[in-house]
């Protein structure tokens, strides 16, 4: 990783924090519940579909109770970084 690049996701990483904190957010996940999660659902017939809400996300949910046509993408480049997920459902 290149410094400019490491110093863009240290800041990011910051952003998330501060807004964490500024709402009193409280983790129940870490990197190693996140991997076993991801681990487990590779062992799934399929990959289950989820609506993920992003710490700084601001606009509503209001397909919570839809049937879903879609699969799931539990990979890296969707999930991570996992200090970004306010909530998985």
């Amino acid at each position: 990783m290149s410094n400019a690049s490491s110093n863009k996701s240290k800041k990011y990483k910051r952003i998330i924090m501060n807004e964490v904190e500024n709402r009193q957010l409280t983790s129940v996940m870490n990197n190693t519940k996140w991997s076993e999660l991801q681990r487990e659902v590779e062992k799934l017939p399929f990959p289950p579909p989820y609506i993920l809400r992003g710490v700084l996300d601001d606009t509503e949910i209001e397909y919570l109770y839809d049937d879903v046509f879609y699969i799931g993408d539990w990979t890296d480049e969707v999930l991570k970084p996992f200090f970004s997920i306010e909530w998985l459902m």
